[in-house]
């Protein structure tokens, strides 16, 4: 813009200044508006509750019914399971075991299923266990399990967090799902550490949903862990942790192992850190091209103790290859409590975290970020409009200025003269090669821009100057 002074040389464009205000304006908001949403992603976790204690089974209700998976099993309520000595909870421990007796009749082995009033969209859960139940016939779980009275699983989604059978001596985390949920593009060594459950024909089976033609009603898409995470040397080596992270703003769903002894420091610090833990054993995509985070809602945390069942008995006879020569799984479950001596949980630890949700701006203090932000750009506009009127009176006097300076020219008498014209807003600079005709004429160029002969070497404006084509016919 010109600042009144003799030489407008130093112009800016009013319409470069508008743009120039609006992005700053916009940015501005947009920064305004987004921070909250970036700072509730970066958050950390934060412990909600830690589980065990005294009153750990008063977080849970007893399940009952029949059970769902077919299984050698009947499960009972909290004061049968008391008296039967299946639970028990303490200060430091939590214990969750199956009768040991004779079972006949084809009645399943007294059992329990316990499932938590607390229903979570999302969190982080650690679970430290120094004893899983292992051997022929076992089939234990700990699951995020979707489901109410109106809506029946799969329908709001499953995580199965640990799972196996037998003496299986890995663990297998899967999803089971309705509807189009596919972890195709999801790689082994790229994504997770672990590995994928195969198919019969050797291909992994990355398929969650519990229809998909190609796998057993509900068999679900599966990975599977590190050695020793499950079965007889999990429990002889102390046990370990799991952390499993229910994260659909993240967009995912991962599950980190480590043996006893082995947590990374901020677990035990109970501030716990999933980005320096490295790469989970196991990894589910939910972004919307392959499982939509909406598959998993209101989900309660299931543990129970299986016997055989739909995944347990097709599994026995390659699990426990000479038992299987002799008896069926529910037979060895029901007729033989010997071989079951191992089939109970040990816990140690079950803590629950989320993430410390953003602090919102106050509404005081959004309106008057937002006011001043409107104030700023209606005083830039303001300022541009006038900066285009005074363009505009300059346009009415063109303002041609000139520059001679005699030491342009050389013994040939060859020279240039400069012309500057004031368009508005801009300048144009042009040098004009002339050849020396005459002393008379080259004054008479520059007597026309009102610049007193050969002594003016300087930027000279006029009150009235001629305009551009007189300039031009005296160049």
């Amino acid at each position: 813009f010109w600042d009144g002074s003799p030489d407008p040389t130093h112009a800016v464009r009013p319409l470069a200044m508008a743009r120039h205000a609006l992005v700053t304006a916009t940015s501005t908001l947009l920064a305004l508006k987004l921070a909250p949403a970036v700072g509730a992603v970066a958050a950390s976790y934060g412990l909600v509750d830690s589980w065990i204690g005294e009153d750990f089974f008063e977080r849970f209700d007893f399940y009952m019914g029949a059970d769902p998976s077919k299984g050698a099993v009947r499960y009972v309520d909290r004061a049968t399971a008391v008296s039967l000595g299946l639970v028990n909870a303490s200060i430091g421990r939590v214990y969750i075991g199956a009768d040991l007796g004779v079972v006949s009749g084809g009645h399943g082995r007294p059992s329990v299923r316990i499932q938590s009033h607390e229903t979570f969209n999302d969190g982080l859960f650690i679970i430290k266990a120094d004893h899983m139940p292992t051997g022929c016939g076992t089939w234990p779980a700990i699951r995020l399990y979707g489901e109410d009275k109106n809506q029946q699983p799969p329908m709001w989604g499953e995580y199965d967090i640990i799972e196996g059978t037998n003496i299986d001596e890995w663990v297998m985390t899967s999803l089971h799902t309705t509807g189009s949920c596919d972890q195709s593009n999801t790689k082994v060594g790229v994504d997770f550490a672990g590995d994928w459950q195969k198919k019969t024909n050797g291909a992994p089976s990355s398929r969650c949903q519990v229809t998909a033609p190609e796998l057993r009603y509900n068999q679900g898409c599966a990975q599977l862990g590190p050695a020793d995470s499950r079965g007889p040397r999990f429990n002889t080596l102390g046990g370990g942790t799991f952390a499993a992270e229910l994260d659909p703003a993240g967009l995912r769903i991962r599950t980190w192992f480590w043996p006893a002894g082995r947590e990374p420091s901020d677990v035990g610090r109970r501030r716990p850190d999933p980005e320096s833990w490295g790469k989970p054993y196991s990894y589910f995509d939910l972004g919307p091209e392959a499982c939509s985070a909406r598959h998993f809602a209101d989900m309660r945390l299931v543990i129970d103790l299986d016997f055989c069942g739909d995944l347990g008995g097709p599994t026995f006879a390659t699990g426990c290859l000479s038992e299987a020569k002799e008896l069926s799984c529910q037979e060895l479950v029901e007729g033989h409590p010997e071989k079951l001596r191992n089939a109970f949980w040990s816990f140690r630890a079950l803590d629950v975290y989320r993430r410390a949700p953003a602090s919102p701006p106050s509404a005081f203090g959004s309106k008057f970020v937002i006011a001043l932000v409107l104030v700023l750009v209606a005083s830039l506009a303001v300022f541009v409009i006038v900066q285009w009127v005074l363009a505009q009176r300059r346009l009415e006097d063109p303002g041609l200025l000139c520059q001679h300076d005699p030491s342009l020219l050389d013994h040939r008498g060859w020279g240039h003269a400069k012309r500057t014209l004031s368009r508005g807003y801009a300048e144009e600079v042009e040098e004009i090669p002339m050849a020396r005709k005459g002393q008379e004429e080259l004054d008479a160029v520059v007597d026309g821009a009102g610049c007193g002969g050969p002594s003016c070497v300087t930027s000279c404006r006029p009150q009235r100057g001629p305009d551009r084509a007189q300039f031009a016919a005296h160049a």
